[in-house]
């Protein structure tokens, strides 16, 4: 994406240069420029490119997110590679030509091997996630709207390189599931009809219809929110580029506010064009500044939006893989080479979608038996059915008893628990059990009569931080106890740690 926003901003200029050159009369940018403090001339400054491009390297969320096994992150290639391709008619802001002249050689030509390659895209990109349609859609009908003025001639093109080439796209990813499954299958009717259709998607969170608007795209663009909002309120003349930019992204963002269940990894496909529209206008307030200044603008931002690439990347969430990674180690010294494969149960109790699991659990030829609790949407859906990740947040403590002691005390009991079905209600004691740091005070009685013995805490987050006596963020962790507290610069900043705790079965006892 990086690339494609490098290929386009370039493509961008290219085009403004050309309508510039065209025309005896000097840019807005150009007379800004001129009255510059430091009077500098176009080719003092980094061009254009540099903007945009500084914009997607530095974007916190585009290097969290598209590192992911996300279908998100495939859905935004495939959607900005189309971008790319269709980016001499979607991007051009002028020509020497004149209107008449461009419609009549593009009526002649047809449409653009370029653009049918970029809706053939699109339908394998819908064949993944059928919510791309969103940017498509709007593109397609900003193409034909751009390339032909009689009615008869966008239709056309709707139909014979938008519609017919999607379709041809789409149908390529059934046949080739058809060949890796040995059977017909359309895994995107599954998808459609458990996320419309049933609407279960709402079962995993909902949010209000502005949620985007308000919360999504200022998390999503960061440092980049305050040139947009001047980018899109502020501009007296948009460029016919920017304004096709815009509707796409405009189109894209109110189509996925009609859905309940909303996240930030949604809106990842349109994050390469925010870049665009924001190192545009990033390039005409650094033509404002003073050398000095603009680059004490560019450092902060960079500085801080890689801060907080760190800190993702690095520190939150990594509990769950550094666990895992630790049982392999431990599991792995135990079992000798040429020694029969020996089997470990573990137990993560913990919120829904804690853990990666078997991605970061494997090695043969040791066998793990893994239970963790359930949040499924057959549970979820029916409201006479408690989930087990529900049950054990309201009350972990219970949970552990109705669990694991089903003869009613508090007592290692073998014989009770050996004839235990390990799928059924009740669950025999594991070798491993894998839990949240603050749930174990309530969990301590059960864990000791079972024989659990804490043996490693592994860091998944910081949730509170104090500077001082005054400042709190996130003041009812720092106030709790069982969270570990680290403190900085002689006790003046206080870091309050989310912390995953490993838990040994002691055969001894």
């Amino acid at each position: 994406t990086d690339w494609a926003v490098w290929y386009l901003s370039r493509f961008w200029t290219e085009s403004t240069t050309s309508s510039s050159a065209s025309s005896n009369v000097p840019s807005s940018l150009d007379r800004r420029e001129k009255r510059s403090p430091t009077n500098y001339k176009e080719n003092d400054i980094n061009p254009f490119i540099n903007f945009c491009v500084y914009c997607a390297l530095t974007s916190w969320f585009n290097a969290y997110a598209m590192v992911r096994t996300y279908s998100n992150s495939l859905e935004t290639v495939l959607f900005v590679l189309s971008v790319v391709l269709v980016s001499p008619e979607l991007l051009a802001t002028a020509t020497t030509t004149t209107t008449s002249e461009k419609v009549i050689d593009r009526n002649m030509r047809g449409a653009s091997p370029r653009a049918c390659l970029a809706f053939f895209l699109g339908g394998i990109c819908s064949s993944i996630r059928f919510t791309c349609l969103a940017a498509y859609i709007p593109m397609g009908l900003v193409l034909s709207w751009l390339s032909y003025t009689t009615m008869t001639s966008k239709l056309s093109y709707l139909l014979e390189v938008c519609a017919l080439f999607g379709f041809l796209g789409f149908l390529s990813t059934v046949i080739l599931d058809r060949i890796m499954f040995g059977y017909w299958a359309i895994p995107v009717l599954g998808n459609f009809h458990f996320n419309v259709i049933q609407n279960n998607g709402s079962l995993y969170g909902t949010h209000p219809v502005h949620w985007y608007f308000t919360a999504g795209i200022p998390a999503l663009t960061g440092m980049m929110l305050p040139i947009l909002v001047y980018d899109l309120f502020c501009t007296t003349k948009w460029d016919s580029a920017r304004r096709n930019l815009w509707i796409i992204v405009a189109c894209y963002v109110i189509a996925h506010s009609g859905s309940a269940h909303k996240e930030f990894r949604f809106l990842l496909p349109v994050l390469p064009l925010f870049c665009i529209l924001a190192g545009s206008r990033l390039r005409e307030l650094a033509a404002r500044l003073f050398p000095s200044q603009r680059n004490a603008l560019l450092s902060i931002g960079a500085i801080l939006n890689i801060s907080v690439i760190l800190y993702l990347g690095l520190v939150h969430q990594r509990g769950p893989v550094d666990v895992n990674r630790f049982i392999l180690e431990a599991t792995s010294s135990e079992t000798s080479e040429g020694s029969e494969a020996q089997l470990y149960r573990i137990h993560y109790l913990m919120g829904c979608h804690s853990t990666p699991l078997m991605s970061h659990l494997h090695d043969p030829p040791v066998k793990f038996e893994t239970w963790y609790l359930d949040c499924s949407p057959t549970c979820r859906a029916d409201p006479a059915v408690d989930c087990e990740s529900d049950a054990f947040s309201r009350n972990p403590g219970q949970f552990m008893e109705q669990s694991y002691f089903p003869c009613g005390d508090d007592t290692l009991n073998e014989t009770c628990t050996a004839t235990l079905d390990f799928s059924g209600p009740q669950k025999a004691f594991p070798d491993y059990i894998v839990c949240n740091g603050e749930n174990l005070p309530e969990m301590k009685s059960s864990l000791d009569a079972m024989g659990m013995k804490e043996i490693g805490r592994f860091l998944n987050g910081i949730n509170g931080i104090r500077f001082g006596k005054d400042l709190t963020i996130g003041r009812g962790n720092v106030a709790r106890d069982e969270f570990t507290k680290m403190r900085l610069f002689q006790g003046s900043m206080v870091l309050s740690l989310d912390e995953i705790v490993l838990l040994l079965r002691q055969q001894n006892n």
